[in-house]
């Protein structure tokens, strides 16, 4: 996942929920689910993703071409 971020130039914030307690209950807050990766994307969570999904994403949002 990160490497097709960075691959295509986009600017993220990556966080560690396992180790962190306040990121992992915001994850599942968020999502229902404790699955990773996942990816929010101006407020849409894509959850237990991956690049292939991610990039359908941004496509179908005009984000990536």
């Amino acid at each position: 996942m990160k490497k097709f971020l960075d691959d295509n130039c986009f600017t993220y914030e990556e966080r560690e929920v396992i180790k962190n307690k306040h990121w992992h209950d915001e994850l599942v807050k968020k999502t229902g689910q404790e699955c990773a990766p996942c990816v929010e994307i101006d407020g849409h969570m894509l959850v237990d993703t991956d690049a292939e999904a991610v990039a359908k994403y941004m496509r179908g949002k005009g984000l990536l071409k």
